[in-house]
């Protein structure tokens, strides 16, 4: 790896909740960061046991996707689409004008002009997943609610797609909500549409199968 994050286990004590995040989101389609625990040794000193994950990176991109052109956005700390993300990976030029176009569909008021321009820049369906996934996994430190812990991927011929970061802390709250309305603006503008609201709820029974075996997790 050319790339990759340390995680001291400060907000997960049992080491295992981003080895939880990667299974469950890749079973599902949705690219996610491998991780594997790693003894951490720095300048002599002997930190201990820490959780390494994968680096968001063109090799990551390249292993994950048809083609690994495109621009990598890194979604900082409670910041959605309204402010100036950080373009990790990509040689188009640095407007975020892909941003851009999604953030305007997302907040087209007519309801059948923001449902042709949300699904001509976002895959809708692998965000539906994406959705439902971090959800089901009580990820309230995500995107969907909290605008927190993500990466977009907008391929140079493509769609975004959302891709889950910072997933150390899940399945924390056995009531969390799957249907309530969620803060991130791309989440809330896809739930606007009705037959989108449908496919969320097919979306959960779909990927429900990942979640029937707790001790396989």
């Amino acid at each position: 790896l050319a790339k990759f994050h340390l995680n001291n286990g400060a907000q997960d004590p049992t080491y295992l909740n981003e080895f939880v995040a990667a299974e469950v989101f890749q079973a599902a389609g949705i690219p996610a960061p491998r991780a594997m625990h790693a003894r951490v040794h720095l300048n002599g000193r002997d930190l201990g046991a820490y959780v390494l994950k994968e680096g968001y990176d063109k090799r990551f991109l390249r292993d994950r996707f048809p083609s690994p052109d495109g621009n990598l956005y890194d979604g900082g700390f409670c910041t959605d689409l309204d402010t100036d993300l950080e373009k990790d990976e990509g040689k188009d030029p640095d407007d975020r004008a892909d941003l851009a176009a999604l953030l305007a569909a997302c907040r087209e008021p007519e309801p059948a002009k923001a449902r042709a321009a949300i699904a001509a820049h976002l895959d809708v369906e692998a965000f539906l997943r994406f959705m439902a996934l971090e959800r089901m996994l009580g990820h309230w430190d995500g995107y969907c609610m909290n605008r927190n812990n993500y990466r977009i991927f907008v391929p140079t011929s493509g769609r975004a797609v959302f891709l889950p970061h910072g997933a150390d802390q899940l399945l924390g709250d056995a009531k969390a909500p799957i249907l309530d309305e969620p803060i991130g603006i791309v989440a809330v503008a896809v739930l606007r549409d009705a037959a989108w609201q449908a496919e969320y709820r097919r979306q959960i029974q779909a990927v429900l199968p990942l979640f029937t075996k707790p001790e396989r997790l």
